[in-house]
């Protein structure tokens, strides 16, 4: 018994210290391809370049989390795992600071802003990464259900869609 909670200890010590570093080694580099805007009618409304740049910070367990729109659009963000928190935040070195998670080779982030829901996710994929930006307006929310014991449901009508494939460089 004692050797089995020994064990137990050792595994979680292991898997709490691998959680502290962001993501692996294969998300480093830099990513580059066509971002693509989509209208609520699912045509493509406007195409970007853009890249996507990841590289540890030295001596720290952070990663650089820099976007790069248009050649002249550079967002310098930082990744980073909170220890307090258990989670992974993604400081966009302005004052805002989000909560991403990590699903298996998925970089999502949720969040509120102006009056909207916005939901980012990165995916990798081998060579290549997947950047899904998608924002529904609050205001627009559809309400149903909410009688004769069902529950009352919130939809949020998705009205901007983005979708970028960016390869290694």
């Amino acid at each position: 018994m004692k050797l089995l909670l020994t064990l137990l200890i050792i595994v979680c010590t292991y898997l709490t210290v691998n959680a502290q570093t962001p993501l692996d080694t294969s998300w480093h580099g830099s990513w580059q391809g066509m971002l693509h805007i989509y209208n609520t009618k699912g045509e493509v409304q406007q195409q970007i370049p853009m890249q996507l740049n990841v590289q540890p910070v030295s001596n720290t367990r952070q990663l650089t989390w820099q976007l790069v729109y248009n050649v002249k659009d550079v967002r310098n963000y930082t990744l980073y795992f909170d220890s307090t928190t258990q989670q992974l935040r993604i400081d966009e070195n302005n004052g805002i600071v989000l909560t991403a998670s990590l699903f298996n080779n998925k970089l999502v982030s949720w969040f509120q802003v102006e009056g909207g829901l916005l939901q980012s996710t990165y995916s990798k994929q081998g060579n290549y990464l997947t950047m899904e930006i998608m924002y529904s307006p609050i205001a627009k929310k559809v309400i149903s259900g909410g009688v004769n014991n069902i529950p009352t449901v919130e939809a949020f009508p998705i009205t901007s869609y983005q979708l970028a494939t960016l390869y290694r460089k």
